[in-house]
């Protein structure tokens, strides 16, 4: 349920974008994510700016060549707010911010012979919300007696996966859309009456818990989930150790410009000798971006 917390405000752009020139002479290969490291750091150039407003501030990074990674820090804590580790020269990276509190963006060159690349900030301030705004809810709406979830998705609501035979949950965003549910016809029963509380709550139980084990159950020891910069750490990381049988693939860009990347494996990886193929995909459910 996490896209929730993007609710539906329109994101107006301040004036006070950026465009910085970052050089790094020397490449290294680190997980740039994995902390902020301090200034003249080999491999490794920093910026910092300062929101003057609360809101979300935008980073990207192009550079001339090779591979870099962009990570996004809280300068006063260095907790990272987001990161991009895509293969290739470009990254973004997004953070929400409370004004006056600066962020690191740190571009990191892993390989090539490009030196110089370019950071463009951007601050995004969301108008205030009206007074009579309430927060995201989700709702159970019984489906039967003539009511089915076909006109259920006719209304436009944010209907959830939660579908069964006796009804679906459903986000509801405003007050407006309560009426245009009732006015369709339909009841419901709250089952979450504030959806940000809520996930905020469990991010904060999530993070209670990681710090109270040292590590989890899981094969992998870890604790929380991946985040999208850490799949593509992961994925160079199988490509440069075992480049024999594995190569990296892209199969086009999201909406948002992000590679859709992958890797294929298998001996004379890349070689079209008519064997046969099988395809895994994964972070597919819009509600389940940790897939």
């Amino acid at each position: 349920m996490v896209a929730a917390l993007a609710a539906s405000a329109t994101l107006t752009a301040a004036p006070a974008a950026q465009a910085l020139p970052v050089t790094v002479e020397r490449a290294v290969e680190r997980t740039c994510q994995a902390r902020l490291l301090p200034a003249g750091t080999p491999g490794v150039a920093r910026e910092t700016v300062a929101p003057k407003a609360a809101g979300v501030t935008t980073a990207r990074l192009t550079g001339s060549a090779g591979d870099w990674d962009l990570a996004l820090f809280d300068a006063k804590t260095g907790r990272l707010h987001n990161a991009g580790a895509t293969a290739g020269r470009s990254e973004q990276a997004v953070a929400l911010a409370p004004a006056n509190r600066a962020i690191v963006a740190q571009a990191c060159r892993r390989t090539g012979s490009g030196a110089s690349a370019e950071l463009k900030i951007g601050f995004y301030q969301p108008p205030a919300p009206a007074a009579e705004r309430e927060p995201p809810a989700i709702v159970h709406v019984p489906l039967g007696a003539g009511r089915t979830i076909a006109q259920l998705e006719a209304t436009g609501l944010d209907v959830t996966h939660a579908v069964d035979a006796s009804g679906a949950d459903v986000v509801l965003y405003s007050a407006a859309e309560r009426t245009r549910l009732l006015a369709a016809g339909f009841t419901y029963r709250t089952v979450v009456p504030d959806l940000r509380k809520a996930d905020f709550a469990s991010f904060r139980a999530d993070r209670a818990y990681a710090g109270s084990i040292r590590a989890s159950a899981l094969p992998s020891g870890r604790d929380s989930y991946r985040t999208l910069a850490d799949y593509g750490t992961d994925l160079k990381g199988i490509v440069d150790k075992y480049p024999a049988v594995a190569r990296r693939v892209e199969i086009g860009k999201s909406l948002e410009g992000r590679p859709i990347e992958g890797v294929e494996l298998g001996g004379n990886v890349g070689g079209r000798d008519g064997r046969p193929i099988f395809a895994v995909l994964g972070a597919h459910h819009a509600r389940e971006w940790p897939s």
